[in-house]
């Protein structure tokens, strides 16, 4: 639904919330970067935690406001902190609001279902009572697998690589959210990380790029600025009202 304004009210910026924890700060560093080459480009970026909505600022840019939510490993807390942060803060300052989860939220142990059927409701909830704002949704972030050289050895030595299972259970999660929503709502995040990476096969599934982390799940400098463009241009498209 498209957000609605007195007419006696005065306009203010399109706002965007975004709920995350490390990989989104990676996308948000990324952001900001961008925002240094161009700077007339791209949002205005605030701290939800910090950010005095005061609206005296000059700045007439879109503004993003984000910061950490809940705790790793725990998808709930999550998804209250998110709900607690709009009924308190953001429920008249933004248009969309948007919940990432981190790669650690969902595992081979992670009961998929259930925590899908929980975000969907919970979601869905929030979207009934708070009707101005738009929900959008982001896919799980993947992690890198080995090299196909390496994988090939260890299973010779009876090894394999975990990271295969976990990322086949994200994108288990990830593909239940691929079917329930509309794909304009949708920031496939972990299709991006997979990309078309050398040595990877077909049968290792989706995983991060090698040469977008240094960690292996976090976004190196060449990953976060790939993602953080095509963050924004989703962010940008959702400015344009439901009808």
């Amino acid at each position: 639904m498209a957000p609605s304004h007195s007419s006696a009210a005065p306009l203010r910026p399109f706002g965007v919330l975004f709920g995350h924890q490390s990989v989104g700060a990676n996308i948000v560093t990324g952001l900001t970067e961008l925002t240094h080459t161009q700077p007339l480009a791209g949002p205005r970026i605030c701290d939800a935690h910090h950010m005095a909505l005061d609206g005296k600022s000059s700045d007439s840019r879109w503004r993003l406001f984000h910061c950490p939510v809940g705790r790793n490993r725990e998808p709930v807390s999550k998804l209250q902190e998110f709900e607690r942060l709009i009924g308190e803060k953001f429920a008249s300052e933004v248009d969309v609001a948007l919940l990432k989860f981190c790669y650690v939220d969902v595992t081979i142990e992670t009961a998929i279902e259930d925590l899908f059927q929980t975000y969907m409701t919970r979601m869905t909830a929030l979207a009934r009572s708070l009707p101005q704002i738009r929900f959008a949704h982001c896919t799980v972030p993947l992690r890198a697998v080995q090299p196909v050289w390496r994988a090939t050895l260890g299973r010779m030595l009876g090894r394999s690589d975990p990271e295969v299972e976990h990322n086949r259970a994200r994108e288990a999660f990830n593909q239940r959210l691929r079917d329930a929503v509309p794909a304009a709502t949708l920031f496939d995040l972990a299709a991006l990380e997979s990309g078309s990476p050398a040595g990877q096969t077909a049968a290792a599934g989706r995983a991060l790029r090698g040469d977008w982390t240094n960690d292996g799940g976090h976004l190196n400098a060449r990953g976060r600025k790939i993602v953080a463009r095509a963050f924004v241009q989703f962010l940008e498209s959702l400015r344009t009202p439901v009808s």
